[in-house]
């Protein structure tokens, strides 16, 4: 895998959390900030192609959901995104 360095701003908040999470795990800042990006864009993916269905199914007329469906739905994104945070 080609790596391209990037600079990214941050709050000192923000950098003073990053490098604490860093030192506690025992792991490079790039390694964690990479991590989190890779996380935050994985959720982002799987929010859209929930939406694109949702769109997909309500110009199909199929707009109301039953309750379980929505419900195991939301509840394999929650283990999903639980799941890529281990």
């Amino acid at each position: 895998m080609t790596v391209e360095e990037k600079t990214l701003s941050v709050s000192p908040e923000s950098e003073r959390a990053i490098r604490s999470l860093a030192e506690r795990v025992e792991r490079p800042v790039d390694e964690i900030l990479t991590a989190a990006i890779d996380r935050y864009v994985a959720d982002e993916e799987l929010h859209l192609a929930r939406i694109k269905d949702a769109v997909a199914r309500a110009d199909a007329g199929d707009a109301l959901v039953p309750f379980e469906e929505a419900l195991e739905g939301w509840r394999e994104t929650v283990e999903a995104t639980a799941l890529r945070r281990t």
